[in-house]
């Protein structure tokens, strides 16, 4: 008897498993069609080597998942590119220039943030350049050039002390930098590379053709403001030494400083001749937010200096003129009639000791008939009361007049003092018209 087709059926399913499930699945009166990419010639490479397994996941059969993935970055090179011209996490730099001409002082400065590519590279393709673009456009030249560029390396963990490294010039080892960061990068804050690019001022050569340095001090000054306030302007500051200069500019017609720069002292009145180390240091002041739109605005210490630098000036031009004032000479008349040749008495007869007495003769740099009007006007800017003022054109007047010469009435300073007190002149100011005179013109003289 022919086995029945059941009997068959059982049997093939006890040997063959799998041809039972196929005949099961072909009783099926639905069409099934195949996934044309089942069959995928990109997967089936012969590189003759042991073949990777296939792996249960969550998301069901893997056959050869790293394959997979190694095949993917072959397919897309520009990904595996980017891994090595990338840093894996990301910091922030912020940058500033600075000038140094005593004090630093900042010009500018920029913040750039989400930067994932190595210091080096950033340097190369983007600070670098902008650095030379505001260098052009801030800083005067060739008065600066590159002097130093300090970094600092921090992080946002509280516990981590700041990473600093100074390099010359500009030569700036980015690899130190970039090592610093990745060290850092797996705390899991937020990295930051501050750059300070620090110019230094070129010291210009200001000597003469000669070889001698130039002594003019309005020269000097004026050089050196011009200089000052072309640095700020190129800077985009505004520029205080304009407004400081105009400040202590010493128009004044008697004023024996004027075209200088000068301080009226509110307490006498009196001028100061400034220099430029002083007046620097009145910008500095300015700058640092402070008010000196007036004379009364001078700090005490300010002041200080100012008095000092009067007094030593004074003193520098004293013993100048001692050292060239001739010696006072001594004739003496001796008797002929000694034998033993010495002299008689000087005080027996004047006309027998004469004694050459009576200082210098002044030297006035202005025509003599001009000279008391300019040192009237000296006087009266040294002082506020009125009827000191009526008092010193009094005594000028009477000098005018009567045709004195201040160069006798210095000599003469007694008898003159007497002459002025006797016309309606004031006693004290009679005697300081005749004693100042000296004063005055150590003043209005050159250096």
């Amino acid at each position: 008897m022919a086995p029945s087709l059941l009997a068959i059926w059982l049997e093939g399913c006890i040997l063959y498993p799998s041809l039972g499930l196929i005949l099961m699945q072909s009783t099926d009166t639905e069409t099934h069609t195949l996934d044309p990419y089942f069959f995928d010639n990109t997967n089936c490479d012969h590189d003759y080597g042991t073949p990777h397994s296939g792996t249960f996941d969550s998301q069901g059969w893997n056959p050869g998942g790293q394959t997979r993935q190694a095949r993917a970055e072959e397919r897309n090179p520009e990904s595996s590119a980017l891994g090595s011209s990338s840093l894996p996490f990301s910091y922030t730099v912020v940058w500033k220039l600075q000038l140094r001409k005593g004090r630093m002082m900042t010009l500018t400065g920029d913040t750039v943030e989400d930067i994932d590519i190595p210091p080096v590279t950033f340097w190369d393709e983007t600070l670098k350049s902008q650095l030379i673009d505001v260098v052009n456009e801030k800083v005067p030249v060739p008065q600066y050039k590159p002097d130093e560029t300090k970094i600092t390396v921090s992080t946002s963990k509280r516990a981590q002390r700041p990473f600093q490294k100074r390099f010359g010039a500009l030569n700036i080892d980015w690899n130190v930098v970039e090592n610093k960061l990745r060290s850092w990068s797996n705390q899991g804050s937020n990295l930051t590379v501050e750059v300070w690019f620090v110019y230094q001022e070129i010291q210009l050569d200001t000597t003469n053709k000669v070889g001698k340095t130039g002594r003019g001090a309005t020269n000097r000054q004026l050089a050196s403001r011009d200089r000052l306030i072309t640095q700020q302007e190129a800077a985009g500051i505004r520029p205080v030494w304009k407004d400081v200069y105009a400040v202590f500019e010493c128009s004044s017609v008697v004023c024996p400083n004027r075209g200088f720069s000068c301080w009226r002292d509110p307490s006498n009145k009196k001028h100061y001749k400034l220099d430029s180390d002083i007046m620097e240091k009145f910008v500095d002041y300015a700058e640092e937010g402070n008010k000196l739109e007036k004379h009364d605005d001078v700090p005490e210490r300010l002041r200080e200096i100012i008095y000092k630098h009067d007094e030593e000036a004074t003193m520098r031009k004293q013993l100048k003129r001692k050292a060239s004032d001739p010696l006072p000479t001594t004739i003496r008349i001796c008797s002929h009639g000694l034998q033993d040749g010495t002299c008689t008495d000087p005080a027996v007869s004047s006309q027998r000791a004469i004694r050459s007495a009576g200082p210098a003769r002044l030297k006035f740099p202005m025509p003599i008939d001009e000279a008391p009007k300019s040192y009237c006007d000296w006087l009266c800017c040294q002082v506020t009361n009125e009827t000191w003022h009526a008092a010193y054109r009094l005594a000028c007047q009477i000098a005018i007049d009567y045709g004195y010469d201040l160069n006798q009435m210095y000599k003469d300073q007694v008898v003159e003092a007497e002459m002025l007190a006797t016309k309606g002149v004031l006693q004290g100011i009679a005697i300081q018209f005749v004693s100042r005179i000296k004063e005055w013109l150590d003043q209005i003289s050159p250096e």
